[in-house]
């Protein structure tokens, strides 16, 4: 399956963010992180507190499909479950595009 929908997790297994990637894009979220550079503030202050407290974060592939769409559709229907005032999230998903580079 080439595209999955993910959620990120706390070591108490609090869910606090759900997203669409394939490879090895769960984990660009610790990378960016590190390096100060990820877009989503609120993310990015989560996952940092969770590692100063001495905690880890738990990747989680939850849905699997080689159609990018489905995938994206499934994202909304999570994030939907969740409530999108309970994740770190910023939008209410779905509107990813596989390959899409951002600019500096």
């Amino acid at each position: 399956m080439k595209f999955y929908v993910y959620q990120l997790e706390d070591e108490e297994g609090k869910v606090f963010y759900i997203g669409k990637g394939q490879g090895r894009r769960m984990f660009s979220h610790f990378e960016k992180g590190k390096l100060k550079t990820h877009c989503n503030k609120k993310l990015y202050n989560k996952i940092n507190s969770i590692f100063n407290r001495g905690g880890f974060v738990n990747p989680i592939i939850i849905f699997r499909s080689d159609d990018e769409a489905e995938c994206l559709q499934k994202e909304v229907e999570i994030i939907s479950l969740f409530g999108l005032q309970n994740l770190c999230n910023l939008t209410l998903g779905g509107e990813g595009t596989s390959g899409y580079k951002l600019s500096e």
